[in-house]
């Protein structure tokens, strides 16, 4: 069959086989196939940007995101939230599991793609899907999980989505006008702003651990100035968002 075809084309160039076990941070490359480990189940996010789980030999899927012609990206964030972005940077399907102490992202081999804890208890899985709710969402900006506590390398800010402190006393959020700002909970007043409202047009914590916003044109307009340096970016209890490096120093923080 065509999907079979490919996979062998794919194992064929590469000649590896992608783990099956993902941790939080990881992002799904597109067109790349992760087997399970008897290599009879597949996962792949795939170019059109559905993230599709297969029985290996057959074409049709056994799971998949709904997501097909917008997703743009699929990231296991260090939230433990399992997420596809589309090209604006809005979430269109979530596990729904982000601050629940997710460990890990397994596809199985009887062909369940779940989440674990860190204890071992499942917290999202394909077939069963959350274990309290939830999955994909309607574009339309309004979302019914949070982001708590941490962002990894990569993750682009979603319009208007809160960026929660695990106590849910602060958040940061990337407004419509542009403007990346920090708040106390129930308080209208910024505790923090990257001033940028009426030119930002994405917020991205990128993949050098650089916190960027860029205008309509591409320019960097704001900049946290921590690129090869940040590997996660925080929003604290302590009402500070901070960015530390891979052996946990702050490199910048909204109080400095």
């Amino acid at each position: 069959m065509k999907k079979t075809f490919y996979a062998l084309f794919a194992l064929a160039i590469s000649g590896i086989a992608f783990a099956q076990t993902f941790r939080p941070g990881t992002e799904l490359q597109k067109d790349r196939w992760y087997n399970s480990s008897e290599h009879n189940h597949s996962l792949i996010f795939q170019n059109d940007g559905n993230l599709v789980v297969y029985n290996d030999g057959d074409s049709d899927p056994i799971w998949s995101s709904n997501t097909k012609d917008e997703g743009a990206r699929a990231i296991f964030q260090r939230d433990g939230n399992l997420v596809v972005y589309d090209y604006d940077g809005n979430a269109i399907f979530s596990s729904n599991t982000s601050g629940r102490g997710a460990g890990r992202l397994t596809l199985q081999s009887d062909g369940n793609l779940v989440i674990y804890s860190t204890s071992g208890s499942a917290l999202w899985s394909s077939r069963g899907g959350n274990m309290s709710g939830g999955d994909r969402y309607d574009n339309d900006n309004s979302y019914d999980d949070d982001i708590i506590g941490e962002l990894a390398r990569g993750t682009r800010l979603p319009t208007n989505q809160k960026i929660y402190s695990r106590n849910k006393a602060y958040f940061l959020t990337f407004q419509r006008d542009g403007n990346l700002a920090f708040y106390r909970t129930g308080s209208t007043r910024a505790l923090w702003a990257s001033n940028t409202q009426g030119r930002g047009a994405r917020a991205e914590f990128q993949n050098d651990g650089n916190l960027v916003i860029y205008d309509v044109y591409g320019n960097a307009i704001f900049s946290s100035r921590t690129n090869d340096r940040g590997d996660n970016m925080s929003v604290q209890n302590d009402g500070n968002v901070v960015i530390y490096d891979y052996n946990g120093n702050a490199v910048w923080s909204s109080n400095r």
